[in-house]
């Protein structure tokens, strides 16, 4: 939502850019949690910086610049729809999720649709766990469906892995990250050998 907001108000000031994220916040979980926040807490989430009058006036100020009209679709709720039609354990879960993660990190993912680039972590995540009982062609069967052939499934893909080779090898990253994503990385740099990032060029 604030990147969807930026790109329509190029000339946003710096200076709210925190009013910005607090009211999408709040905006966000009206749409996707079973509960919406309390604005007292939104309030004390911003430091105190910000008033309730001027969070509901912004609140107001995005829905009129996106005409009413909010996705309610994200990256995350996608790929959690992958994982549970998958049935991906624990694990595997943690690994995908780690990969939506860092894409984050990388403005140029933004060309990518969230759904597709679900598609293509999770086809990763099946192929990096080797023992794993999943079947990573079936992906394919659904993200036809969905309207996206093999071949740009793999092209996302493959930018995902260039990304995870980066973002592994800076030592800011693995330093300052818990135990659990250092062992996905270790997982990571275990089963995914030069073999699978070749059939990307297939």
């Amino acid at each position: 939502l604030v990147l969807d907001f930026l790109r329509i108000d190029m000339n946003f000031p710096k200076s709210k850019l925190q009013l910005l994220a607090i009211t999408s916040m709040f905006i966000s979980a009206k749409y996707l949690e079973s509960g919406t926040p309390k604005i007292e807490e939104l309030i004390k989430t911003g430091e105190n910086k910000f008033s309730k009058e001027e969070i509901l006036d912004f609140e107001q100020k995005i829905l009129t610049k996106f005409n009413y009209t909010i996705e309610q679709g994200n990256a995350l709720s996608f790929l959690e729809t992958l994982c549970l039609l998958f049935e991906f354990n624990e694990e595997e879960y943690c690994i995908a999720k780690f990969l939506l993660e860092i894409t984050l990190l990388d403005i140029s993912f933004e060309k990518y649709n969230d759904l597709l680039k679900c598609f293509a972590i999770v086809y990763i995540s099946m192929k990096i766990n080797l023992n794993s009982h999943l079947n990573y062609r079936a992906i394919f069967v659904y993200s036809s469906q969905a309207g996206f052939e093999e071949k740009v499934v793999k092209a996302c893909g493959k930018d995902v892995l260039y990304l995870k080779e980066l973002v592994m090898h800076s030592e800011e990253y693995t330093s300052s990250k818990i135990k659990l994503q250092n062992r996905i990385k270790e997982i990571i740099e275990k089963n995914l050998n030069k073999e699978m990032e070749m059939e990307f060029d297939d």
